[in-house]
């Protein structure tokens, strides 16, 4: 069924890691510079919480935040101190890796949790890592102010996920409410309202006025002016950091989980990659493979089995070849890998076609609805069997 989806542009931030900063931030207060740090890996990581540390400095979360060196260096070591973080060997290749990151990542967390109908995370904007609120808030050392930030982008992304809600509308705080979850005062409050104006607008709503009390009046005093007082906020998202989606042949989650797989097994079989690596991999499996499929009228299960057969093969002819070189001749490895994925992907669907198989007929189909589509074939099906 074609659906549009609505999402905020930006990274996965887990529900226990949210709730793990909470409970240690209760129990032992933890810098705004250690959370500010853990946000920014949470947005740099791949899909198993890893990020390649011989190729990764952390100059570069301060170019992008303005956050002096040292100060996300002192936070990073609070991390690993405290539980949150760890280095790991793979393959002799080290790796900074958020710990837990990778079991809350599977669809089979949350039914050991008991959560199959709940989302298990939120998502924390790409622009968070160049705008101003980060190092602000680090600068006032405000870790409160942090984690009602990542409270809000969470609250928001549940509304987001609730299709029918008008997100014009928004949500209420009560003034009341924040002071007791931040500890601040109201003059704070608003201070930090002020700050992460780029991704929330408040509103005052219900302003009482407030008379000066006549005991506390001095003859001094020829002027006692009223006061204002803000007894809650109407809260709406940034409309800018909303996407959205077309999913019209409900193809997101297969490609997540070709993602995975790439990242899981490029680091388990020590192949040497990028990131970049893995987003051409990505695309060369969309390009050459699922936006066929994707028009394909038999099942869902059916279809994400060719996909996922056709890819599987192609990824094991990669991964046989540069092994082989890796023992050969280690000066002539792949050079692109993107490109070479590429070339597999197309050999791997021209032998599934061209050899018996019991889904001939889905992919026939899906063949003729895309050759009608885009007025050619796609190329796998050109290539002489």
């Amino acid at each position: 069924m074609a659906k549009n989806i609505k999402s905020l542009k930006g990274r996965k931030f887990f529900q226990e890691a949210l709730l793990k900063l909470k409970v240690e931030h209760e129990c032992y207060p933890l810098p705004a510079s250690a959370i500010t740090t853990y946000i920014l890996f949470n947005l740099e990581c791949d899909d198993l919480g890893r990020i390649q540390a011989n190729s990764f400095s952390l100059n570069k979360f301060s170019k992008a935040t303005g956050i002096p060196y040292s100060t996300i260096h002192g936070g990073m070591d609070v991390l690993f101190k405290r539980g949150f973080m760890r280095e790991v060997i793979i393959n002799k290749q080290p790796y900074y890796e958020i710990i837990g990151y990778s079991t809350w990542n599977t669809p089979e967390f949350n039914k050991v949790s008991g959560r199959e109908e709940s989302l298990n995370y939120f998502r924390i904007p790409f622009s968070l890592k160049e705008s101003s609120a980060l190092k602000r808030l680090v600068s006032s050392r405000d870790s409160a102010g942090l984690l009602m930030l990542l409270d809000l982008f969470n609250t928001f992304t549940r509304l987001i996920n609730m299709r029918n809600k008008d997100l014009e509308k928004g949500l209420t705080r009560t003034m009341h409410h924040l002071k007791g979850k931040m500890k601040k005062t109201a003059l704070k409050i608003r201070v930090w309202i002020d700050i992460i104006k780029e991704f929330f607008t408040f509103e005052a709503v219900g302003l009482v006025k407030k008379n000066p009390r006549s005991d506390r009046l001095t003859i001094r005093k020829t002027k006692n002016p009223v006061q204002i007082v803000i007894e809650k906020f109407n809260i709406t998202i940034n409309p800018s950091i909303i996407d959205e989606m077309g999913d019209d042949y409900n193809t997101r989650e297969i490609e997540a989980a070709i993602r995975k797989e790439v990242t899981f097994k490029l680091a388990e079989e020590g192949v040497k990659h990028t990131n970049k690596d893995i987003r051409d991999i990505l695309a060369a499996a969309k390009q050459e493979i699922i936006e066929v499929m994707k028009f394909s009228t038999s099942s869902f299960s059916v279809r994400n089995r060719i996909i996922i057969d056709v890819f599987n093969a192609a990824f094991d002819d990669f991964l046989h070849y540069y092994k082989e070189k890796e023992t050969t001749d280690p000066h002539n490895q792949v050079k692109i890998i993107g490109a070479f994925m590429r070339n597999c992907i197309i050999d791997s669907f021209t032998k599934y076609i061209f050899n018996p198989n019991p889904h001939y007929e889905a992919v026939e189909e899906a063949v003729m609805h895309f050759a009608n589509k885009h007025q050619k074939y796609p190329r796998f099906f050109k290539r002489e069997k």
